[in-house]
């Protein structure tokens, strides 16, 4: 997405969230990884983001080294589970996907959400605890309109 307007306020806070738990998985994958979307201010309380390329909210590159099986680099679109299908058809409909995965990039979608799971201790005051959880789409260029590749 290009240009999405947000008012600062709960799902600001989620989606911050959102990202910092994806930068944290990344990471801990072997991936050098950094947000390069822009918050923009507006007038008012709220502000437009623009994503890298319309698409693209965190960047990570992995090497060889790291992991032999999936080096390269690697574009990341964050999201929470209610807004999976609108970011899917955002990028399989932007021109800058084909170039990306032709470029040897590659595309997912983390879409985050929180569950209440049982704790594991019986004495515990509350027998549940708020989770985070992800579902990870790759967007693979078979997916796209093979007249855009």
């Amino acid at each position: 997405m290009e240009k999405r307007k947000r008012t600062k306020g709960t799902s600001a806070f989620m989606r911050d969230q959102a990202v910092a738990h994806s930068l944290a998985l990344l990471r801990d994958a072997g991936y050098r990884a950094e947000v390069v979307e822009k918050s923009v201010p507006t007038i008012g309380p709220t502000y437009i983001t623009k994503d890298l390329f319309g698409i693209i909210d965190i960047l990570a590159v992995r090497t060889a080294a790291a992991d032999a099986s999936l080096p390269g680099f690697l574009g990341v679109q964050v999201t929470t589970r209610n807004g999976r299908s609108e970011h899917r058809k955002t990028i399989l409909d932007s021109a800058a996907s084909p170039d990306w995965l032709a470029a040897g990039g590659r595309i997912q979608i983390h879409s985050w959400f929180q569950q209440e799971v049982a704790t594991s201790d019986p004495k515990a005051k509350n027998p549940t605890k708020t989770v985070w959880d992800v579902i990870v789409d790759e967007i693979l260029p078979i997916h796209l309109d093979p007249e855009s590749l």
